[in-house]
């Protein structure tokens, strides 16, 4: 019988950034759960323990944080956009990250692929605001939904 060979997919670079923060979840945080230690309030605490194993380069611009207020100066292949739980339940903070996410993703057409939604907390009906924005930024491949502890939900695949 002839052996089969099987074809492994190699994963895009927001799959593995994905892959990472699973990691982490397991490693580093389930501990500090199950303490009832909450490392996801907001944003800022979520960037500081997720930038500091992140390597530094051009791949992945973190938001907020990696962008600049006046003008946009940093674009990477993946957005990864950082929601705590006091973002993602306030529609004003939560609304205000997804039009800084639209504004970076559209002054990076034609660099940023993939959009990383990381979300302690997440307003679904909120987003679809946004989602034909979104959609319509030809340049962007995937837009991923992680929250922690859970699967992945892809929220945007691009049509081949």
């Amino acid at each position: 019988m002839p052996e089969r060979k099987v074809q492994v997919k190699e994963k895009n670079p927001a799959e593995k950034l994905i892959d990472k923060l699973a990691e982490k979840e397991e490693k580093e945080w389930r501990e500090k759960l199950d303490r009832e230690e909450n490392i996801f309030k907001d944003s800022d605490t979520m960037r500081h323990e997720i930038a500091k194993q992140l390597p530094p380069g051009e791949e992945i611009v973190i938001i907020p944080g990696d962008e600049e207020v006046e003008g946009i100066k940093k674009c990477g292949k993946v957005l990864l956009v950082l929601i705590g739980e006091y973002e993602g339940q306030d529609s004003g903070r939560l609304g205000s990250l997804l039009s800084l996410a639209y504004m970076v993703s559209q002054a990076c057409r034609g660099i940023t692929q993939y959009i990383v939604f990381y979300a302690a907390s997440w307003i679904a009906s909120l987003y679809y605001k946004f989602k034909n924005g979104f959609d319509k930024i030809k340049e962007i491949k995937e837009i991923w939904l992680k929250m922690p502890f859970t699967e992945p939900v892809l929220l945007k695949k691009e049509i081949k």
